[in-house]
């Protein structure tokens, strides 16, 4: 569970990022983000936190790294019980399902992803759960 301090960066980078349309906050550590919203498992509410992505012909991939706490993300478990989301990137919102990924595809998609954010390889090494990689793909 995130703590005050990133609970605090997290309410101010949606905050920046919704008014300014992605201009501020649409990256972070050389990396694209996105606002990702889904339905909260437990209380049904929308749940929108931002996630730095990659793209892929398949659609968005997201890591749920948690920073390499022994717990998925709540957003990963929030897909897991309800893939279909929306995904804000910019001013642009598009309506996702997620996948999510096994062996091989998860292992080339979290490289792809470490080769840019490096310290997801050391949140891996952190944690002694597989962190989990999810494919958002665009509906129409």
């Amino acid at each position: 569970m995130p703590n005050l301090m990133e609970k605090t960066f997290i309410g101010l980078h949606k905050g920046l990022y919704r008014i300014s349309g992605g201009k501020i906050m649409g990256s972070f550590d050389k990396m694209p983000v996105m606002m990702l919203t889904t339905t909260g498992r437990k209380s049904g509410k929308s749940r929108t936190p931002p996630l730095m992505f990659i793209e892929e012909a398949a659609g968005y991939v997201v890591v749920g790294s948690a920073a390499g706490r022994d717990q998925h993300p709540a957003w990963f478990l929030n897909l897991q019980a309800q893939p279909d989301a929306r995904v804000r990137i910019g001013k642009e919102t598009t309506a996702v399902r997620a996948r999510f990924t096994e062996g091989e595809e998860r292992s080339r998609l979290f490289a792809a992803f470490t080769d840019t954010a490096k310290r997801y390889a050391d949140y891996q090494g952190k944690t002694g759960r597989e962190i989990p990689v999810a494919v958002l793909e665009r509906q129409s």
